[in-house]
Order: structure tokens, then C-alpha cells, then sequence
């Protein structure tokens, strides 16, 4: 709730923003969740299989995704709103940094920056995917990505032992 109003200084948000936009249809599972599976899962495959049924979730809703690209793309030209994306952005980028650390980065905000722009291009892409091949989509990209990274945090890991 507290996006309708960030720039109050008197209210928490706008009632009368609150009752446009409510009630809310679904909830759609936070980064927060995923990471908290994702830094106690106990293999690579339940990273992997968390993190997809995370963007699974989102990709229930297309129309959220694009609307966040496009106001990320309106961000360029109006510098409140790229503010508010870039608060919102060091916030995620610091809370997977903590998770990349867990897991043996040796540069885990570096890491953790390439993995939130690489997930967020696979979010954009399978949105053009058919929504009944869209998990069939994820399975293997999202495999790909993180695959690399795990596997790289575990070649830092052995050289450093």
C-alpha cells in the first residue's frame, strides 16, 4: 500500500488511492519469500525450482510486468520515478546480495546485480511466451543462469579451501 502515497509526509497512503486500487485480486509471491527458500535450500535444483515457481507466480499477472518495464522505461525521462525505482532496486540488490553471500560469492552485490537484470529479461521475454509453455520456458533459462552461477560459487568456494 505504501507505493500509492511514497511522498507523504502526513499519511501512510491515500485513502482514496487505497480504495481505487483495492481489493487486490491475487497476491503474487515476493522476492522476500523465494529468498528465504532459496538461502536454506539444500541443493542447487531446489534454488533453481524456487526461483521459477517465484517468476511462474508473477508471469500469472503479464499485464504487472509490463506495466513495472514501462515505468521503468518512463523513469528515464521523469527522474521522480526513476528515483523510486532506484530505492526500490538497491533495496532488492542488497537482500539477494545477502543470499549470493550465503552461497559462497566472492562479489556478492556484483552478483546479485547480474542476476535481478538477467531474471528481469527472462521475465520480459516469457511474457511473450503462450502462458501454457511459459514453465517449459523458465525451466531450462532460468536452469541456465542460475546453473552458471551456482557453479561458479562453487569454484570459489573449493579455491579458497
Amino acid at each position: 500500500i505504501w507505493f500509492l502515497s511514497p511522498n507523504s509526509d502526513t499519511q501512510a497512503f491515500d485513502p482514496a488511492q487505497a480504495a481505487r486500487w483495492a481489493p487486490v485480486d491475487s497476491y503474487i509471491g515476493g522476492v522476500e519469500h523465494a529468498v528465504g527458500q532459496i538461502g536454506s535450500a539444500p541443493s542447487d535444483d531446489l534454488v533453481i525450482d524456487a526461483v521459477v515457481e517465484l517468476l511462474d507466480g508473477w508471469l500469472a499477472e503479464p499485464a504487472i510486468i509490463v506495466v513495472v518495464a514501462e515505468l521503468k522505461l518512463e523513469g528515464l525521462r521523469t527522474p521522480e520515478i526513476d528515483e523510486a525505482f532506484a530505492a526500490w532496486r538497491e533495496e532488492l540488490i542488497d537482500f539477494v546480495a545477502q543470499t549470493t553471500a550465503r552461497i559462497g560469492s566472492d562479489d556478492p552485490r556484483l552478483k546479485a546485480t547480474a542476476v535481478i537484470a538477467a531474471l528481469e529479461g527472462v521475465l520480459l521475454s516469457a511474457v511473450a511466451v503462450p502462458p501454457e509453455s511459459r514453465r517449459d520456458y523458465l525451466n531450462p533459462v532460468v536452469s541456465s543462469i542460475l546453473g552458471a552461477m551456482l557453479a561458479h560459487a562453487g569454484e570459489s568456494e573449493r579455491a579458497r579451501s
